[in-house]
């Protein structure tokens, strides 16, 4: 459970570097009712000076343990390295859900009958988020709101992010990811306009579509530092330092120092 944890902070940490709020009804219920049957007592009704003898009866313990019929262990509560944790076993002795109050934030985990975790469901420091993963154990989505916005991330097979969705200060935005984890692609809706990105193997942006107020662009740089765009484009005149804009109508060629080599019209 700790390796878990400490696995799905480490995620959303990078979902946010990388750019629904859910509620819980009935957990501390859950774990008072827990420890009402786990101690065999009936929950005091009043205040203390109300009950007979007017005094009441604590008990204090680092575990307790709740057995069925046959002597089965079903349901554990306990610390486990300094946080309380509540273990729900099934018929089979298998471990099915788990809940447990972190120094950062509390966590439940859903287990299925094989022992794999398939849902985790956080309130950490850097935000709440939902895990979802296969019968592999593997995480196949993440949804999380940190502060830099909501994101969901989608994985493959091999529990590698291939997609992510995420509403950012800057606006909404798609990335596509190859089984590497690079970003291969993205498209980013912005106040200015819509843009289109698409990199190569190493990560570098080569194609750059825009339509933003000024007009539709479109960007291309190869694995050198040379580039074409073909659009709208913004040109700073070298004598005077001022900048003017292309029409859709144009073509500017740039060497590798980002200096106009050609341009039409001229």
């Amino acid at each position: 459970m700790t390796n878990k944890h400490s696995t799905i902070e480490q995620r959303l940490e990078k979902l946010e570097r990388q750019n629904r709020r859910m509620k819980l009804a009935g957990l501390g219920a859950l774990v008072i009712a827990a420890v009402v049957i786990l101690a065999g007592l009936a929950w005091p009704r009043g205040s203390a000076s109300a009950q007979a003898g007017g005094s009441a009866t604590v008990i204090r313990a680092t575990s307790f343990m709740l057995v069925d019929a046959k002597g089965r262990e079903r349901a554990r509560l306990g610390m486990y390295e300094g946080a309380p944790m509540l273990d729900l076993y099934d018929a089979d002795g298998k471990l099915r859900t788990s809940l447990g109050a972190f120094s950062d934030g509390p966590i439940l985990a859903l287990y299925d009958a094989n022992g794999k975790e398939r849902a985790m469901l956080g309130a950490k420091s850097v935000g709440p988020m939902l895990g979802l993963n296969d019968a592999n154990g593997k995480e196949r989505v993440m949804l999380a709101v940190p502060s830099v916005g909501p994101m969901l991330g989608l994985n493959d097979v091999n529990g590698k992010e291939r997609a992510m969705l995420a509403v950012l200060s800057d606006g909404p935005r798609l990335g596509l990811f190859d089984a590497d984890e690079k970003l291969r692609a993205s498209l980013v809706a912005k106040s200015v306009g819509p843009e289109l990105g698409l990199n190569d193997a190493n990560g570098n942006e080569t194609v750059v579509l825009t339509a933003s107020l000024a007009g539709p662009g479109l960007g291309l740089t190869d694995a050198n530092g040379f580039g074409a765009n073909i659009g709208v484009t913004n040109l700073v005149t070298p004598t005077t330092g001022e900048t003017h804009t292309t029409s859709a109508a144009s073509i500017v060629l740039f060497g590798k120092d980002k200096k106009v080599l050609w341009s039409a019209p001229q």
